[in-house]
């Protein structure tokens, strides 16, 4: 780092609360421990909001067990507003927060030349393991507009049906400490046929 630059921490707010219950606005997350109904897989923090609307509140109300899968690993600002946003949706499960770095790319095949294919699917893939879902939920195949992250999301999970059943597709001992994991359903934003409300 540059020497002259200077590291600032600024506090917005402050609030102090005395002995006794907290109010629900405090934000007290959780570890899922355990088997997902549906999980979101999205490239940036803030895409669940922008693209698939009202699907967390929505099936938190029916009582399902929702984990949201973020691949980029962004700055504290975007985590921020989007653990914000999820507790208001009543998302108690601390989101998953992959290691890909936010470098978007046009097309799919250039973004995978960023991220890695090889590693991208097998990381796709061992979400698929840990939370075992029955119903997982990305992106469109086209993108978003125009986004590659977007549309490596759709493609490693149509390949992960597949790949979360294949020993070959590990990343850190995957299989080992979670098993195999075959999908029931595979939902994707805007796809043209078998559309669900």
């Amino acid at each position: 780092q540059s020497p002259d630059y200077e590291h600032v921490v600024n506090i917005s707010e402050l609030r102090v609360f005395s002995e006794g219950e907290l109010p629900s606005s405090v934000q007290q997350w959780k570890t899922l421990d355990g088997k997902a109904d549906l999980v979101l897989l999205v490239t940036d923090p803030g895409d669940e909001f922008l693209f698939f609307c009202g699907l967390i509140p929505k099936y938190i109300a029916q009582g399902r067990e929702v984990m949201l899968c973020v691949v980029v690993n962004t700055d504290a600002p975007y985590k921020c507003e989007m653990l914000d946003g999820l507790w208001q949706c009543g998302l108690m499960n601390y989101p998953y927060i992959a290691y890909f770095k936010p470098n978007m790319q046009a097309t799919a095949k250039q973004q995978y030349a960023v991220w890695s294919e090889v590693q991208f699917v097998r990381h796709v893939s061992r979400i698929v393991r840990i939370y075992k879902p029955d119903v997982l939920v990305t992106h469109a195949i086209d993108g978003e507009g125009v986004d590659g992250g977007h549309k490596v999301c759709a493609d490693a999970a149509i390949k992960s049906i597949t790949t979360a059943m294949d020993n070959k597709y590990d990343v850190g001992y995957g299989v080992k400490l979670f098993g195999n994991w075959q999908l029931k359903k595979l939902y994707l934003h805007l796809y043209g046929s078998n559309r669900t409300a």
